[in-house]
């Protein structure tokens, strides 16, 4: 649905024409000889009020979408800890869960991985996910978050055992 209601360029498409009392003179003539062919081939257009709105599509992670100077295009004011031109991603490091567009009632924000402070970024993985093998930061194994580039000699998928040796 937010696709079909995405617009780049816009058509206005006249599909009734018009001539200047070209249709009344039809019907006032019978022999099409008698009607002026200079009034009949000029053809005019009205066009009484168009309104056209827009808004950016932030997948509902924005409040706002401010208008850059220097791009002169506007951008989402991402929130829930989302990024991307439309909010549609999660920043690095909060991929717990999969990013999913916010709803009206529901935030679905992106939540940040367990990583236990060794790690910065982590990634999405839906079997971890489906086989609950991921921490997440209310200690729950819930979500499929994996740290990436575990350091001070840990390991997993929430950087939580030690590398032996």
């Amino acid at each position: 649905l937010l696709e079909f209601t995405s617009t780049r360029y816009i058509r206005l498409r006249f599909q009734r024409i018009r001539t200047l009392n070209a249709d009344l003179m039809m019907l006032a003539h019978r022999d099409p000889n008698e009607i002026d062919p200079i009034v009949t081939r000029r053809y005019y257009y009205s066009v009484k009020d168009i309104s056209v709105g827009g808004m950016c599509i932030c997948f509902g992670h924005a409040k706002a979408c401010p208008l850059n100077p220097a791009t002169n295009r506007s951008s989402c004011a991402c929130e829930h800890n989302t990024c991307g031109e439309s909010c549609d991603r999660c920043c690095p490091g909060f991929n717990q869960r999969l990013w999913q567009a916010g709803t009206f009632l529901i935030k679905h924000e992106c939540e940040a991985c367990n990583c236990h402070g060794k790690a910065e970024e982590c990634y999405y993985n839906q079997t971890v996910a489906d086989r609950k093998q991921s921490l997440n930061i209310h200690g729950e194994y819930l979500g499929g978050g994996v740290c990436i580039n575990c350091t001070q000699n840990t390991a997993g998928f929430n950087c939580e055992t030690c590398i032996d040796g």
